[in-house]
This record gives C-alpha cells, sequence and structure tokens, in this order.
C-alpha cells in the first residue's frame, strides 16, 4: 500500500537524521519538528486507515442487503440511494485527508532536504574551521640527513634527524611528507656530493617529478631545489635517487629536507 510506503519512508528519513550529530540549536529545532510531523502524520494515516476499513464494512452490508432484498422495496431503494449518497460524501472526507496527507508529507519531505543541505554545509565549515586551526597552529618540517653513503636505483632519501615537524607530516622513518590538509607547500631540499663523486637526485609528488638536482664531480658540490605546490589531503612529496647507477651522498647534516604551508 503506498501509504505503508511513505510511512515506511518518513521514518527511515527519521532515523538518518537521528543517526547525524551536530552542535547547533537549529539542527536540533529542526530534529524536534520532524518527529512532531512524523507524529502528525502517523495519525491521521490511522484513522484513515480506521475509517477506510469501517466503510469497506458498511458498502459489503449495504450490497448484501440490496442482493437479499431485491430492488422492488420503494422504501428500501430510497435507503440504498441515501446510503450510496453517504458513501460517496465519507469518500470525498478520505479524498481531502488523502490531499492534506499529501501536503504534510511534500512539507517533510522539503524540510529533510532543507536540512540536510544545512548539514552538509555545517559539515564543510566544520571542516574549513579544523584547517584554518592547523594553519593556525602550524604545519611544517626541517630535517636533515646524517650518514653517507652510496645510493640504488631511485632510493628515497631518509632524512632522519629531524629539527622540527608541525602537524606530524614528516615521516623520518620512510622519508615522506604526507599532507594534513589541502593548501600550497613550499619545499626545498639541499644534496652534498662526496670527494670525487657526484650525485643526482629528484623531488617528486606522489612518484611524479617536481624538479631535479645535481651535485657534479669532482665533489664537494650542493645542489639546491625550491618548489611551491598545491598539494591535496594525503598527497606526498619526497626526495629520491635519480637514476640507476650508484653515487654517494656526503651527508653529515650537510643534505637536508624542509617543507611548510603557505596558505589553505
Amino acid at each position: 500500500m503506498l501509504f505503508c510506503w511513505i510511512i515506511l519512508t518518513l521514518c527511515c528519513i527519521v532515523t538518518t537524521l537521528n543517526g547525524e550529530h551536530s552542535d547547533t540549536s537549529k539542527f536540533d529545532f529542526v530534529m524536534k519538528e520532524l518527529d512532531s510531523l512524523r507524529h502528525d502524520f502517523q495519525v491521521k494515516y490511522e484513522r484513515l486507515e480506521a475509517e477506510n476499513t469501517n466503510l469497506k464494512k458498511e458498502l459489503a452490508s449495504v450490497r448484501n442487503k440490496r442482493l437479499l432484498l431485491g430492488t422492488g422495496n420503494v422504501g428500501y431503494s430510497v435507503e440504498i440511494v441515501n446510503g450510496e449518497s453517504s458513501e460517496t460524501s465519507k469518500v470525498d472526507f478520505i479524498m481531502k485527508e488523502l490531499g492534506t496527507l499529501r501536503h504534510d508529507f511534500n512539507d517533510l519531505h522539503s524540510k529533510y532536504e532543507n536540512l540536510e543541505a544545512e548539514n552538509m554545509n555545517l559539515k564543510r565549515e566544520l571542516d574549513l574551521a579544523k584547517n584554518k586551526r592547523q594553519l593556525s597552529d602550524g604545519i611544517g618540517f626541517y630535517a636533515r640527513r646524517k650518514p653517507s653513503g652510496t645510493l640504488g636505483a631511485q632510493q628515497t632519501i631518509e632524512f632522519e634527524h629531524v629539527h622540527e615537524n608541525h602537524g606530524n607530516g614528516y615521516d623520518s622513518l620512510q622519508g615522506h611528507f604526507t599532507a594534513p590538509v589541502s593548501g600550497l607547500y613550499q619545499f626545498s631540499t639541499t644534496i652534498y656530493s662526496m670527494d670525487n663523486y657526484g650525485v643526482h637526485c629528484e623531488m617528486v609528488k606522489n612518484g611524479q617529478n617536481l624538479g631535479q638536482l645535481l651535485a657534479p664531480v669532482p665533489g664537494y658540490a650542493s645542489s639546491t631545489l625550491n618548489v611551491v605546490i598545491y598539494l591535496s589531503v594525503g598527497d606526498q612529496v619526497w626526495v629520491r635517487h635519480l637514476g640507476s647507477a650508484s653515487e654517494h651522498l656526503n651527508a653529515n647534516d650537510y643534505s637536508s629536507f624542509s617543507g611548510f604551508l603557505i596558505s589553505l
């Protein structure tokens, strides 16, 4: 039955809304109003369903009497006509109530859609507020590499000597910076070659090249790369050796990696 479907739909809507959490009094007000509308809707439906059941019983009774007594009795014919008139009146009344129910349902559905849209806006505002708070707290890191050594093909360079790591975006074990919030970032890295060796590296975002560095032979040379780039939450930036040939990196805190959030 259509009304059963409507009632189940309303129950699902209210159940879903009750699962949401909001700190705003406006949200609580709308939730109470939705509960009130649902209650009124159910009361009207139950009353109409009961009346419809009685109507069916009365109509069946009238039809049975008509079959048993026939249509020859004038007085009974008038009673039947009056009965049918009464039934028509009841049907008209029910149709009016159905119109009211339909209006109430549409109104409730409209309020639900408005509440859902408002809830999405509140979530976006909350995320923005959290991001602004992180920005005010500061997001940035600075790390240097201590051990010197030979680099393998596309080996990630871990700058394990961490001086600053606000926002905990830098992982010294993996050598990766992971953006905790979306925004515009600046990164800088410096590499230093060993005596009689050159070293060739690159900075990457999610594995894609952002720029290259070359500290050439005969060694004891440095190269610095600065990058400004937009990152989404979860994007990663790191420095790795470029090329397949083994090269030697002179660390001893000469080689470094740093970055910070400029703006959201």
